[in-house]
């Protein structure tokens, strides 16, 4: 098992549910539907993933909607580089679970929209996909 700081663990919680937040805002839409989609992706992760993220639920920032998305895509880097360093295996996986759990809340609502696409595709470029 391998082990995660506390500021680790809140860092990948924030890459994770913070990439969805940022789908979901990106076009105004049931943010419950999308939700809900997201935390279902979620409890499908692997459990290797599962144990890194912890039981705690994250502490997303607050503020502009700009300053929200730097920090999102900021945590997904870091949370590369965590893996990379602790956990490689996992880190191979991380992309693909990330942007799983984003298409997930696009596709909530039975479409994906060019603006949720183009959140897709900032996540994918934080995450080097």
């Amino acid at each position: 098992m391998t082990e995660y700081t506390d500021e680790e663990r809140q860092t990948l919680r924030i890459a994770i549910y913070g990439a969805a937040l940022l789908v979901s805002n990106a076009d105004p839409g049931s943010m419950e539907v999308e939700g809900s989609a997201s935390a279902r992706a979620i409890k499908e992760l692997s459990p290797e993933l599962q144990e890194a993220l912890g039981t705690e639920f994250p502490r997303l920032p607050r503020g502009p909607i700009a300053q929200i998305e730097d920090a999102v895509l900021s945590a997904l880097r870091e949370s590369m580089a965590i893996l990379k360093a602790k956990a490689p295996r996992v880190g191979r996986t991380f992309p693909a679970a990330v942007v799983s759990v984003c298409e997930a809340a696009a596709a909530a609502d039975g479409s994906v929209s060019p603006v949720e696409s183009a959140a897709i595709t900032k996540v994918r470029a934080a995450l080097a996909v």
